[in-house]
This record gives structure tokens, C-alpha cells and sequence, in this order.
């Protein structure tokens, strides 16, 4: 029976005071027809590299389906194993392992990896779950530039100098690697480098620019050093600037994108007969400003197709289209999307409707606050009727975050179906300390309830995570009819070891429905690893599971026990991963028969270049998890010819010697980037498919992808001049050459004749400078008292500017260190203790104050660079004072020995001046027995 609303209102009410704040969680879908469960919620890895994800998969749709995988990955991580599709039995559980690899320099912290299965016939068939990798802290090389050049022109060469530093603790030799997206790098020096124990080495990257360059850009040169296992990444990112900037244009436009989609595929079925079948599909894609602040945003996305086949009957796809605004405080969401608002909640309904969504800011421009409101019903043609409407709150303050929310789901009666009205409510809430968190989530829905727990903490060497979920069965919200408990705890014993345990209950047909198995699972791991190699690049583990499955119904379909021993090896080389898996054991069977089993894997990751990236897999399963033997071997790549081209596919083989089934996947992928004349990519796929039956068919797939840049025009701007201005030397009125002006965010070039311009330009008054590190200008400025220039672009006309450049002062120096020289100190007499330098310390803040007549005169700030050097460059003539501000930064047991220093500058002057910090006396420390002691510091 359906309950009267205000019932339901008042539930919805405790629920809400009983969390006293609001929060709203992460989408879950609704798992009624693919059960996923994961063999861990929380995994831990020690180091980047493969990480293994154990998912069991079970069929409750009622009859067979074939599925395919879809893996939502961290950026820059990648997926060794194929997803390529799969048949699953009505009622069949399956075992999915997942190979991922988190590449090298990732950082520690939490890693969020989306995994889904859909069903291939019916998109109305998917289920979704979400693995949490948490990945360690860990040692590493350290890279990082050296004063880049400011700016590059065409036609160009230039060095980029980077400072390479062995953290390690023994010698080792590096290899050296340069690139870029737009191939204008052209060596490396040196191309190896071996460096002692805390030694620091200097690489040249040396490159050339082509004269012409169409448009300024962002233009990124990115080094690598590999060594001792090791890979270290630094770029540097340096304005490559068009003589002629673009301007703003006559015309404001939302940037977007027209791309046409088109496959073919062609059936061979066992008998003989063939199938043909296209698709062809439109979409536009737009998103930006539509008003001159940038304040106003707006997203557009519309889609339309048609479908045909062999017959020649054709039919038009359900055309999409998707709107949203956004204000930085106000987000309205409209047309075709997924409505949700927490993880027990799930996915209410994919269809067509509004979602808004505020997010104000607080006093300290934080967004602590959310509040999110929709309504939606399913698509016209889709045959299930439903609607659906609900509001969600979310806080979050310091460590705390709650949340609240509360959907009205509709459905219309079907045939078998009677009409349904739920109303699911649900509070949440979360709290995450320095050494333990948790997170609750509690819901509920006219006549069930479902509720949740995730645990995570760290003491020191011991780290551990748990989580439960149960969801009464006639819940009708993400989770329904089950209970499922997962924990997992690991102990560091020291640098090199580690021990592991974990365990997993899972109970489903909680309603004990005797049509369907009323199944208990339960799972106990526990291993434990040890890493080898000077840089741990070794790590081997040993561990032990055992796995019950059960079906408790009287004459119950599974029961059987799976226990086995494993030995997982992994090691990191220069340049790939390996990973190898043995497992041996028993399946008991009281239904069916049992045997002895066991397993292999082997995982390999291969990147010899930049532009080349391998993967491979392989894995026998015979006896263990079921009868017979399976087999799985993929094989994938991706090779960047250049900056603008590559090419990526695949291999897979999977076959079942139990019920001799076997499928063969091949995809080759070709993919080029026009530049302005858009994208264009080729796909061909290959499918070879033998049944149980024993019938094979073949599957052809071909698909062509063109993306075309489209902006819309919005609005003619109003407020648009022009600057054509002219560079000449104040002394002699010579006209100045290769000149780089910046004014508004954008760069000009002069001339031979000193002149430059600027095109469509919002009218406003702009500051103007020049940049004074060039070669030509360096030493110079724009006004001969150091005040700031201007020029004032009016609307409708075209303002030409002389700018007259003086002379200027520079300001050179470096912050170092000092140490004892013990050597030297044998030579003198006298006490005080000569010093030697030792190295520079980077980033440090120093200032440049002006001192007594200030006038239009600024402060000047710079970050010493990695080796302690700084440079004040185009300082007006007259009284300064250099000041170290973060003076903390200097290591312990140093003193600067000056913060200040005076500085008198005349006009087109150069100063250096010489930072030192200086050792610091240091107690004795007395340790040891009562018999003796060391003397140490």
C-alpha cells in the first residue's frame, strides 16, 4: 500500500535533524539486474605500477546477456586488460580481473577508479560500482627548470636549462629525454648523466622555432630522466608569440564543435546469411561566456541519428539535447541527463527534465554550501513511464561534511508491473581526521530502508579500512535485497615489508525468495609482501585465500568451497612493469564435482619511448574457480607518429575449453588532429565469435569520426578599437626592432621599423610594458622615472602610441650556503673557521623596496631559482633596499648573515649582490651506555 505524504514528510524530517547537517554523495546505479561486487571497496598500493581489481559480476536479468566493461581511470592512469564483451548465463556469477596501471611520479593520495557493465542489446541494463586505490607516499629523483626564457619568436633557437638532483642514496645513471607537442625540440645535452648521492648534474634542452607562427600559444617543453627505477617529469610552459596578435574579433562566439559519427557493420552467421547495419550520427558541442565579464556560462549539447539495415528500413534515433547555465553560484541543468542525489539513493531515472543547482560563496570564497533541486520523466519512446523529482543539501566545514536528500519517483503500470510512488529519503554524513574517517549514509523509502558505513584509519605503521551495506529487499533505491561487509588492514613491519588481510561477507535474497538462489558468500585473504633492489623495485608477496560460496535454499544450486595459496611477483625496470601471479589449491564441491586447480597471470607494461606505450596480458584459469580450463590473452598499443597523429588498437583471445567457446577481438585505431580544420579518426574492428552450439560467426565494424571547430556567433562587440603603435630608443630615436609588447594579456612584435599592432581591442585603458629580459630591451624601460605606461584604446578608432624606451638598472645576485672547510682550516692560525660555498637555496622570496622618494616607483618581488640566483631586471635609477622575506626557509641550523642590504642605483647600472647563510654552533649530544659514550653533531 501506498503511504499517505505526510507520513512520509515527517520521516523525511527526522531524518534530516538527525544529521543536523546535509550532504550529498556520489552516484550509485541501481544494481537489480547486474549485481557488482567488488573484491575490495578500498585498496592500498605501496608504489605506481599494475594494480589488480577483483570484480564479481552476477546476472539476475533472467536470461543470458551479453555484457560489455567500461572503466572510468584517474588521468594519465591506463588499462592493460581488454573490456572487451563477454556472455554471462542467467543466474552466472563471473570473476573480472582488472589490470590498471598508475604511472610513475603518481602522487600519493586517493585514486577513484568507475567501473561499469552494460548490456550490449539493452542500454537499459547497466550497473555500475566505484574502487577506491589509495596510493603511498614514496621517494624519487628531483627535476626542476632553471630560468627559462621569457618568450620564444619565430625563427628562434633556444635553451632551456634544467637542474637534475639524485635523492637517492647511491650513485646512479640517468637518461636524459626531451619533447613537446609541436616537435620543434631538436637535442638533449647530455643525453646520460651519472650522479653521487645527493649531487646535483645541469641538462640543456636545445630546440628551434619555425618562422612563421600563425597565433601566440602556450608552448610547453617537457624533460624526463630515468634512472635507478626511477622517473622524474619537469616542463616548462613559455609564450611563442605571433608578430600580430588575433585580437578579440568583430564578434563575440561560444566555441563549439560539429562531429559526425558513421559505422558499418556486417554479420556472417553460421548458416551463411549475412546482416548489414549502419548508424549514423550528429552532434554539436558548444561551451563558453555569452557575456563580455565571463560571469555567464552556458553548455549546449545536441545529438540526432538515424539506424539502418539490410532491409533498407531505416529509423531515426531519439534525438538528445542537453542545456546548461552556469553563474558560479547558480547552475540549471535542462534536457536529456541522469537524476540522482546519493549513493543508497541511485540512479532515479535517465530521461528528460531540469536540475538546478546553487552554490553560493562564503566570506572566504570557499563554496561550503550546496543545494541542489530537479524534476524529470523518461524519454517519449521509451516504454517504462516514469517520473521523478527530488532536492538534495550538502555541507561541508573543516573536517565535517553533511548532507540530506529526498526523491518522489513515479511509475505507471505495466503489464506485469503494477503502478508505483516511492518517496526515498536520506541523510548522510562524513568525518575526516588526521589518523581516521568515516562516512555514514542512512535511507529510506515507503516501506524499506537501507543504510551504509565506510572506515578508514592510520596509526603509524598500521593502516585499515571497512565498510558495510544493507539494503532491505523491497528498497527501491541503489542497493536492494542484500548485506555486504568488506575489510581490509595492513601492517608495515618495516621499509621493505608488509603484512595484509582482508575479508568480505556478502548476502543477497535477503527476502529468501525460494526462485532464486539465496546466496552467502564469504572471502579471507591475508598475505604478506616484500620488496627488493636498492630502490625497492622488486616486491614479491605470498598469501592465502579462501572463498565459500552458497546458495541456502533446501536444494540449494552452489555450495562449494575454493581455497588457494598465491605468489604475486612485480618489478619495475627503466621502462616497463611486470607483473606475474601463481595460484594453487582446491575446489570442493558438494553439488558438483571437485578438483584440484590453478592459476596463472602475467601482466606486462612496456613505454621504451614518449610516443610508444605496450600492453599485455595473459591468464589460465584451469579447475579452480570452475570446471574446465579458461584462457585470456590481449594484447594493446598506442604509437604517436607525431604531434598531430596516432595510432592505438587491440587483440584478445578468450576461450572455455569446459563448453568449447572461444571469441577473437582485433581493433586498429587512426586518429589526426587538422588544427583548425578539426579531427578526424578510423576505427576497424573485428569480432570472431564460436558458440557452445557450435556455430561461428563473424562480425565486421567499421567507424569513421570527423570533429570540425564550429563557433557561434553571439552578439557584434560594440566597444572594439585598434592600436597601431611604434618602439624607438629615447636616446637617439632609432627605431626598436624584435621587441616583444605586452598589453592585456596579449603580445606584439615590432618591426624592423619599430612598429606594432594590435587588432580588436575591448575599449579601456590598458597598462603596457615590454619585455625587458630580450636581448634588444634587456637594461631598458618604458618611462625614464620607472612610471608605468598607458594606452587608452577608444571605441571605433585606431590610437597610435610612441613608446620610448630608457635606460634601466639591473639587480643581480644569489642566495648560498656556507660551510666549514676542514681542509683549509689545517693552513691557518688564527681561530675563526674559513668557509666554503656549498650550494644555492631556491625558492626563497626576495623583495626590492624603494627607499626615501618613492614617486610612481613598485616593489619588485622574485623566488630564488633552483641554484639560489635572482635577478631584478629594468629598475629605475635610484635609493632600493633588498629584503629576504621568508628568512624561515633557510635550514636549520643556518643564519643569513644579512636580511638587508642598501642599494644605490644610477641609471643603467648593474649590482650583484651575495646572499649568505651562514652554520650556526651546535650542542654537543651525549648518547650511549653508562659505561661510555659517542660524541655525535
Amino acid at each position: 500500500m501506498e503511504q499517505p505524504q505526510p507520513t512520509v514528510a515527517r520521516d523525511a524530517l527526522r531524518l534530516t535533524l538527525a544529521a543536523s547537517l546535509l550532504v550529498l554523495a556520489q552516484v550509485a546505479t541501481a544494481a537489480d539486474e547486474i549485481s557488482i561486487t567488488p573484491g575490495q571497496r578500498q585498496v592500498t598500493a605501496s608504489k605506481p605500477g599494475i594494480i589488480t581489481l577483483r570484480i564479481e559480476i552476477e546476472n539476475r536479468t533472467g536470461q543470458a546477456q551479453q555484457l560489455q566493461e567500461n572503466l572510468t581511470l584517474p588521468a594519465g592512469w591506463e588499462l592493460v586488460t581488454n573490456t572487451a564483451p563477454f556472455l554471462l548465463a542467467s543466474g552466472a556469477r563471473d570473476i573480472r580481473l582488472i589490470h590498471v596501471v598508475a604511472p610513475r611520479g603518481t602522487a600519493s593520495g586517493t585514486y577513484m577508479i568507475g567501473y561499469q557493465v552494460s548490456a550490449q542489446d539493452n542500454g537499459g541494463i547497466t550497473s555500475s560500482q566505484t574502487v577506491a586505490v589509495q596510493m603511498e607516499e614514496q621517494a624519487g629523483v628531483k627535476l626542476a627548470a632553471v630560468a627559462p626564457p621569457s618568450s620564444l619568436l619565430g625563427g628562434e633557437e633556444y635553451n632551456v636549462s634544467f637542474m637534475l638532483e639524485n635523492t637517492g642514496n647511491h650513485a646512479v645513471t640517468y637518461s636524459l629525454a626531451a619533447n613537446d607537442d609541436d616537435g620543434y625540440v631538436k637535442a638533449v645535452t647530455p643525453r646520460s648523466l651519472t650522479l653521487a648521492a645527493g649531487e646535483t648534474g645541469n641538462v640543456t634542452v636545445t630546440g628551434q622555432i619555425p618562422r612563421s607562427i600563425e597565433e601566440s600559444t602556450a608552448y610547453r617543453v617537457n624533460l624526463q630522466a630515468r634512472g635507478g627505477g626511477k622517473l622524474a617529469e619537469e616542463s616548462v610552459t613559455i609564450p611563442l608569440i605571433a608578430r600580430t596578435p588575433k585580437g578579440m574579433g568583430k564578434y563575440q562566439k561560444l566555441p563549439g564543435k560539429l562531429t559526425t559519427h558513421y559505422t558499418r557493420q556486417k554479420r556472417q552467421n553460421a548458416d551463411g546469411s549475412e546482416t548489414d547495419s549502419s548508424q549514423a550520427q550528429l552532434e554539436y558541442y558548444a561551451k563558453g561566456a555569452i557575456d563580455q565579464d565571463g560571469e555567464h556560462n552556458v553548455e549546449i549539447r545536441l545529438r540526432n541519428g538515424r539506424d539502418s539495415n539490410e532491409t533498407d528500413t531505416n529509423s531515426n534515433q531519439q534525438a538528445e539535447y542537453q542545456f546548461t547555465y552556469d553563474n558560479g553560484a547558480w547552475e540549471v541543468k535542462t534536457g536529456h541527463q541522469n537524476f540522482h542525489t546519493s549513493n543508497l539513493s541511485g540512479n532515479s531515472l535517465s530521461g528528460v527534465g531540469v536540475e538546478t543547482t546553487y552554490t553560493p560563496k562564503n566570506k572566504k570564497h570557499r563554496k561550503p554550501l550546496e543545494i541542489k533541486a530537479f524534476s524529470g520523466q523518461s524519454r517519449p519512446a521509451d516504454t517504462n513511464k516514469e517520473k521523478v523529482s527530488g532536492a538534495a543539501i550538502h555541507y561541508q566545514w573543516d573536517e565535517f561534511d553533511a548532507g540530506a536528500s529526498v526523491i518522489q519517483h513515479k511509475k505507471e503500470a505495466t503489464t506485469t508491473e503494477p503502478a508505483k510512488n516511492e518517496t526515498i529519503a536520506a541523510v548522510n554524513g562524513a568525518w575526516q581526521g588526521e589518523h581516521a574517517g568515516i562516512r555514514s549514509e542512512v535511507a529510506k523509502d515507503n516501506d524499506a530502508k537501507a543504510w551504509s558505513v565506510d572506515l578508514n584509519g592510520q596509526w603509524h605503521e598500521i593502516s585499515a579500512n571497512a565498510s558495510y551495506v544493507e539494503a532491505d529487499p523491497k528498497f527501491d533505491g541503489g542497493s536492494s535485497d542484500t548485506k555486504q561487509a568488506f575489510a581490509n588492514a595492513r601492517y608495515q613491519i618495516d621499509e621493505k615489508t608488509s603484512v595484509e588481510a582482508s575479508s568480505r561477507h556478502t548476502r543477497d535474497n535477503l527476502a529468501q525468495d525460494s526462485s532464486k538462489e539465496i546466496r552467502q558468500d564469504k572471502e579471507h585473504q591475508v598475505s604478506i609482501s616484500r620488496s627488493f633492489g636498492d630502490e625497492r623495485q622488486i616486491e614479491v608477496s605470498l598469501g592465502h585465500k579462501r572463498r565459500n560460496e552458497k546458495d541456502l535454499r533446501i536444494a540449494p544450486s552452489t555450495d562449494r568451497e575454493i581455497q588457494a595459496t598465491t605468489l604475486e611477483y612485480r618489478q619495475q625496470f627503466e621502462t616497463f612493469h611486470v607483473r606475474a601471479a601463481l595460484a594453487h589449491g582446491s575446489r570442493t564441491d558438494r553439488i558438483k564435482s571437485s578438483s584440484k586447480g590453478n592459476k596463472q597471470e602475467l601482466a606486462i607494461n612496456w613505454k621504451p619511448t614518449t610516443s610508444l606505450d605496450i600492453n599485455t596480458s595473459y591468464a589460465i584459469s584451469n579447475g579452480l574457480d570452475s570446471d574446465g580450463k579458461t584462457t585470456s590473452a590481449g594484447l594493446n598499443a598506442t604509437y604517436q607518429l607525431d604531434r598531430k597523429t596516432e595510432l592505438s588498437g587491440y587483440l584478445q583471445r578468450n576461450q572455455n575449453d569446459s563448453d568449447n567457446t572461444h571469441a577473437n577481438s582485433f581493433e586498429a585505431k587512426y586518429s589526426r588532429d587538422l588544427k583548425r580544420w578539426g579531427n578526424i579518426g578510423l576505427s576497424a574492428r573485428r569480432v570472431d565469435s564460436l558458440a557452445s552450439d557450435g556455430k561461428l560467426s563473424h562480425d565486421n565494424i567499421f567507424q569513421v569520426e570527423y570533429g570540425l571547430p564550429l563557433d557561434m556567433p553571439i552578439r557584434k562587440r560594440k566597444n572594439i578599437g585598434s592600436v597601431r603603435g611604434k618602439v624607438r630608443f629615447a636616446a637617439d630615436e632609432r627605431p626598436a626592432s624584435d621587441v616583444v609588447v605586452q598589453m592585456g594579456g596579449q603580445f606584439a612584435v615590432t618591426d624592423q621599423n619599430g612598429k606594432f599592432h594590435y587588432p580588436d581591442m575591448v575599449a579601456k585603458a590598458y597598462p603596457i610594458q615590454v619585455d625587458g629580459s630580450r636581448a634588444n630591451t634587456q637594461g631598458y624601460m618604458l618611462s625614464q622615472n620607472g612610471e608605468e605606461a598607458n594606452v587608452t584604446v577608444q571605441s571605433s578608432q585606431t590610437v597610435e602610441p610612441v613608446l620610448e624606451l630608457y635606460p634601466a638598472s639591473r639587480i643581480s645576485g644569489k642566495l648560498q650556503t656556507y660551510v666549514p672547510d676542514a681542509a683549509a682550516a689545517l693552513n691557518i692560525d688564527h681561530a675563526d673557521s674559513p668557509l666554503r660555498a656549498e650550494k644555492g637555496l631556491g625558492m626563497v622570496l626576495v623583495e626590492l623596496r624603494p627607499v626615501g622618494e618613492v614617486g610612481k616607483r613598485i616593489t619588485h618581488k622574485r623566488t630564488t631559482l633552483y641554484d639560489g640566483s635572482f635577478s631584478f631586471v629594468g629598475i629605475p635609477p635610484g635609493q632600493w633596499q633588498l629584503v629576504v622575506v621568508d628568512s624561515d626557509k633557510v635550514p636549520d641550523n643556518y643564519r643569513l648573515e644579512q636580511t638587508q642590504f642598501a642599494i644605490d642605483l644610477s641609471s643603467g647600472g648593474n649590482q650583484e649582490v651575495l646572499i649568505r647563510a651562514l652554520p650556526t654552533a651546535q650542542n654537543i649530544k651525549k648518547t650511549g651506555p653508562s659505561g661510555g659514550f659517542n660524541v655525535v653533531g
